[in-house]
């Protein structure tokens, strides 16, 4: 995976060099392979404009010519390049660059004439292919400046290897929460106005989910009008970053939120949607498909396809197809953001033998409850940088919503495993960081434990502080074992009125309320796990039976 610093720092802010910030990604799980410092060869680089033209003395094909970079002297260069002329600003390598292959820029005579420089082209510079001509820049290039600087290519990439269970990870706003919650900072999410067109999705395309086991939600937005062309720069840059051509820009779009959110998606041309229907099916046997990569493609093994009324037009979640892909022409856009099984992600792609970063991305999970936020990003830029009409009433086929989990957290555990001492409020707030939601429970107590707890305290210990518990749907496990433990405490602080069995099923059906302010409880904690079996009145005291100790930790 590969994380642009300058793409990172538009979502947290990062004022660490290089080294200090490959410890932090090591320290958090996130295993640094590789730094690219881009534009490392450029030293010595700059913009210049061609100030005198004319033809070398001793030769017809080279020109002599005078550079302004800014500098009180003009350079005197020798170029062999057809691409110039008088007036134009161009790339220009001084003396004592030392470009890509060691390549080391001197002062020289060339058929008798001095050249102090070099005019560069994009394969000199290692910045690209073009190998016939120099780098011609735009009129408002401002002279003298570094060149890295102006084309954007100071940036600084990471190489990471993220483990398969971290698929949240494998985008850049899912490495700014990491990085965020390090150092305690706050994740800065992207900003967008979407402006919907009152006009109905659902007018103008139709879907159908057949294959309800390895789709379990489909979204599909309407852009119309869209002018496909060039990505603007700074589109280009992210796309680059990320060792990809860039494409267009409904295209470069698709990429961008993808490597921003960690969720593939896709662009169809809707015009060649027949009877503008889109179908989630398991393919027949033998049908065929030309993929994006121009291989004819025969599917024989009930591969999740996306099809309309007639022919697949892409491989779910993997690769799409030729027939329905974006050009030049295309005015009017059906954009795909679904989640498809991973195991089914896994199966296709192997069987297939097809690599992309979207199967990459599908067959480790994505989230399926941020879809919507995502296709609404796409759409919204999509509509800035195409011209694009987004209109309303998006389809949304949700085939069944996952199980949430709540997991519990021993701090104990925590600390003996991570070989530091967190506080219980460190914990809360990495956690909270994280985007992990967590359940807390205040009370004022006075603790007296009447059993002694192994490797915690012995019999008799009193303990006596304000403390707050995490709680959570499953139990909190404890590192100790113990039979009986009395816990008194004072709940009349407590600012709900109703424990309900929302916190473990621990205080169900007790109210708050009942036990008044200021008033003494007592807790007798079992080992033996079973659940809340007794709540009673024993004189100015309730008894409350519990299952486990798990249920707190202190």
């Amino acid at each position: 995976m590969l994380i642009s610093l300058d793409w990172l720092k538009q979502y947290v802010d990062i004022k660490e060099d290089i080294n200090q910030l490959e410890n932090a990604l090591t320290m958090i799980g996130q295993e640094v392979e590789a730094i690219d410092v881009q534009g490392k060869d450029l030293d010595n680089v700059v913009i210049g404009q061609i100030v005198e033209y004319g033809k070398h003395p001793n030769s017809d094909k080279l020109t002599l010519l005078k550079v302004d970079i800014g500098e009180e002297e003009k350079l005197q260069i020798i170029c062999g390049a057809p691409n110039h002329k008088l007036g134009d600003k161009v790339v220009v390598a001084k003396i004592g660059a030392v470009l890509p292959g060691n390549f080391k820029i001197k002062k020289s005579k060339i058929r008798d004439v001095e050249s102090c420089g070099m005019l560069c082209s994009q394969v000199e510079l290692g910045i690209g292919e073009d190998k016939d001509g120099i780098i011609i820049l735009p009129e408002d290039a401002p002279i003298g400046e570094e060149y890295r600087k102006y084309a954007g290519i100071d940036d600084v990439i990471f190489e990471l290897e993220i483990t398969p269970n971290r698929p949240d990870c494998l985008s850049h706003i899912g490495i700014a929460r990491e990085v965020a919650a390090y150092y305690g900072r706050k994740v800065k999410y992207p900003s967008y106005a979407l402006n919907e067109v009152i006009e109905s999705t659902n007018n103008y395309a139709k879907v159908r989910v057949e294959d309800k086991e390895r789709c379990k939600r489909y979204m599909g937005r309407v852009i119309k009008n869209v002018t496909v062309e060039e990505s603007p720069e700074w589109l280009k840059k992210r796309i680059r970053a990320m060792g990809l051509k860039p494409i267009n820009n409904i295209v470069d779009i698709t990429n961008f939120v993808m490597f921003e959110y960690n969720q593939p998606m896709h662009a169809f041309d809707l015009d060649k949607l027949e009877n503008k229907t889109v179908v989630v099916r398991a393919a027949e046997i033998g049908e065929k498909i030309t993929t994006l990569d121009g291989v004819d493609r025969e599917l024989n093994n009930g591969e999740l396809v996306i099809a309309d009324e007639v022919k697949p037009i892409a491989i779910a979640g993997i690769i799409g197809g030729k027939a329905t892909q974006i050009e030049p022409e295309t005015k009017n856009i059906f954009l795909e953001v679904a989640y498809f099984t991973p195991e089914n992600i896994r199966k296709s792609a192997k069987k297939l033998g097809i690599v992309t970063d979207s199967g990459y991305r599908n067959e480790r999970g994505i989230d399926i409850e941020n879809i919507s936020e995502v296709i609404d990003r796409a759409a919204a830029l999509m509509a800035e940088v195409a011209s694009g009409e987004v209109l309303d009433e998006v389809i949304d086929k949700y085939i069944e919503k996952p199980q949430k989990f709540e997991i519990p957290l021993n701090i104990n555990k925590l600390n003996n495993f991570i070989g530091k001492k967190l506080e219980f409020d460190q914990v809360g707030k990495i956690l909270t960081n994280l985007g992990l939601g967590i359940k807390t429970f205040l009370l004022s107590s006075l603790f007296r434990l009447s059993a002694g707890v192994s490797g915690t305290c012995g019999a008799g210990a009193e303990v006596i502080s304000n403390k707050r518990f995490l709680f959570s749907a499953a139990m909190l496990s404890a590192t100790a074992r113990l039979s009986t433990v009395e816990t008194r405490c004072r709940i009349g602080s407590l600012s709900a009125s109703r424990l309900s069995g929302t916190i473990c099923g621990i205080f169900r059906n007790v109210s708050a309320s009942s036990f008044g302010s200021g008033t003494r409880t007592v807790l007798t904690i079992h080992s033996n796990p079973c659940r809340l079996h007794e709540a009673k009145q024993q004189g100015d005291t309730p008894l409350i039976c519990f299952s486990s100790f798990r249920h707190l930790f202190f």
